[in-house]
């Protein structure tokens, strides 16, 4: 179910990004990105090498910076095409492919409170379909998730117990940050 304070989230980040186009959207969400994922970094203790999950490889841009800052964690990708994998394998990383609400089941099962970061952006230009989605995300990777962990997003999400650490709409592109 979706909490009403995520779908008033999701109204207002709609409406900021409305008029933008395409590339100025696409700058926007670069930019917001890297200051969400830098300040994760600063929050997780450099000694903790819990696993990190990337959801939404794309083309692999937050791949690729995570990788970096978080160099000593194991990170493990899941995306629906496989763009990009040859990055993902050299680096020894595990990448799931496929469609993440099949993938996804039996590695939470392998991850039950190992997971310490999780950066998901799989939304789309449908955001009421993706409202459902990232639901639906939230509560099958939950279990994973360890006390404290931190999950970063580009849509709400409605998982009950999470606090809302930062909400991006004072970005030009719209981001969160939950505490687990």
């Amino acid at each position: 179910m979706i909490k009403d304070e995520n779908i008033e989230l999701f109204h207002k980040m709609v409406a900021q990004v409305a008029g933008d186009d395409r590339l100025t959207q696409m700058k926007n969400r670069a930019s917001v990105q890297l200051d969400f994922i830098d300040m994760v970094r600063s929050l997780i203790p450099e000694d903790d090498r819990s696993v990190v999950w990337e959801v939404g490889y794309g083309g692999g841009r937050t791949y690729d910076r995570l990788r970096r800052v978080f160099a000593q964690n194991p990170i493990t990708v899941f995306d629906n095409r496989p763009d990009g994998t040859e990055m993902v394998e050299g680096d020894g990383n595990i990448f799931h492919y496929g469609d993440v609400f099949e993938v996804l089941p039996p590695i939470v099962s392998e991850n039950i409170g190992k997971v310490r970061f999780m950066h998901a952006d799989i939304g789309t230009s449908k955001f009421d379909r993706d409202m459902g989605t990232y639901a639906s995300l939230g509560a099958l990777a939950a279990p994973a998730l360890a006390p404290g962990a931190l999950v970063a997003s580009d849509r709400p999400i409605a998982v009950e117990g999470w606090t809302l650490l930062k909400c991006g709409l004072d970005y030009p592109w719209s981001y969160f940050l939950w505490q687990v």
